[in-house]
């Protein structure tokens, strides 16, 4: 890994830690100030609605114009609204809660545009078979700010007021804006045309649907999503309700969920792991199904709980593998200049996937068992590990992928020598 793309994943590691501290400090804030699930849950649809439908249509944005400044505009408006809440603050005891909403509307809408800005920058940066480990690296820096901020803003929070803790927006976005005025990224190729965004949507899931491999991921992908996504949610209710933790716990079996993420992020960013990633994948989803499904069946007492936080740490662990394998597979597969496009829609059905499958198997987990849920996450692991075997053009396509990139470079070589 070269130098600049180490000061890029720095810059970005304190932009993300000031940023999710801040986020999270606004919902603690929520909580103490109103408890209420209503307004709770207007905030987590804050958090959600603008990454899944400005991820539809900002693709072409990201393509077409410096993903540099895309990177520092998305964090400097944070940051200038940031202003503005510490004057509102200054002003009235306390803080409007329209204020509030608008604030993580906005934190919502610019990682919008940060999620797949950056995906569509480690490309750029590093040599193709460090796609990976990049990715690794990425995840490993985004543990480590989902570990320390919960903790840290509950912590800010006991000493300062709310509208003092969001000035640290302002100190993330100018170590992250900083690093990037001084780093000179490579610049891809773009069309001399404005952004259509009905069109470039439309694009995007054109490229993703014409490569049966890609479609079929896509879908395994999404499905997995939509299958364990609510069981990671539902964490601190297994925790209080099915084992009779306390708070304290919850906690314990939070942070070593994040812990494993961060050793998954590490271990992956060192470059540890199979050359192929789709098999990496498939095995990593059967492991995963077995763990979970071991969850379904643990005894409602203390030696159930510590081995429910056993596996919270194992999973945590296995996420990243997942995230880096499949994101580096899109990274090689589609060309530079048109990534922004297949990310944003990406990022856009994966977090749509999740409020969606929270929905609809929320009302069934109530009625059956909040221990359930493990049970269908189960399922669309062991599902998504048999679907990347049994599905040739997925199972295949490492070796697909090697073969046309040999035959890239081989065109590449033999132009040059003419």
């Amino acid at each position: 890994m070269n130098v600049q793309f180490k000061c890029f994943l720095f810059g970005q590691f304190v932009s993300g830690f000031t940023s999710m501290l801040v986020q999270y400090a606004l919902i603690w804030y929520l909580t103490t100030e109103y408890g209420s699930a209503t307004i709770l849950s207007i905030a987590t649809m804050l958090g959600i609605l603008p990454m899944v439908v400005l991820g539809l249509f900002i693709g072409g944005i990201i393509d077409r114009f410096s993903r540099k400044n895309i990177l520092m505009i998305s964090d400097s408006c944070v940051a200038l609204f940031a202003i503005v809440l510490f004057f509102s603050g200054e002003m009235v005891e306390k803080m409007p809660l329209v204020l509030i909403f608008i604030a993580l509307g906005m934190r919502a809408g610019g990682q919008a545009f940060q999620q797949p800005t950056i995906q569509a920058i480690i490309p750029t940066m590093v040599e193709e078979k460090d796609f990976t480990k990049a990715n690794g690296q990425f995840s490993a820096i985004g543990a480590i700010n989902m570990v320390i901020s919960p903790v840290a803003a509950a912590f800010l929070l006991t000493i300062f007021d709310i509208h003092q803790i969001v000035l640290l927006d302002i100190f993330g976005a100018m170590i992250g804006c900083g690093i990037l005025l001084l780093l000179k990224l490579p610049q891809v190729v773009r069309k001399e045309e404005k952004p259509h965004p009905i069109a470039d949507m439309k694009y995007g899931v054109n490229e993703l649907w014409k490569i049966p491999a890609m479609r079929y991921s896509m879908m395994i992908a999404l499905l997995c999503n939509f299958l364990f996504m609510p069981a990671v949610s539902f964490y601190p209710l297994m925790t209080t309700s099915y084992f009779h933790g306390t708070l304290a716990q919850v906690g314990i079996v939070e942070m070593l969920s994040g812990v494993g993420m961060v050793i998954g992020g590490v271990v992956i960013g060192s470059g540890i792991g199979m050359k192929n990633r789709i098999k990496m994948l498939a095995i990593t989803f059967l492991f995963m199904g077995i763990v979970y499904s071991m969850t379904t069946f643990l005894p409602k007492n203390r030696d159930g709980l510590l081995i429910f936080m056993l596996i919270s740490l194992i999973a945590g662990i296995s996420f990243p593998v997942i995230n880096a394998s499949f994101f580096a597979i899109l990274q090689e597969t589609y060309k530079k200049e048109i990534l922004g496009r297949i990310m944003a829609i990406t990022f856009s059905l994966f977090n749509m996937a999740t409020p969606l499958g929270l929905v609809l198997i929320t009302p069934f987990a109530e009625k059956i068992g909040i221990h359930y849920t493990f049970l269908i996450a189960t399922i669309g692991f062991f599902a998504s590990a048999i679907l990347c075997y049994k599905i040739k053009d997925v199972w295949t396509y490492e070796e697909v992928l090697m073969k046309k990139k040999k035959m890239e470079r081989e065109q590449e070589e033999s132009v040059l020598i003419d």
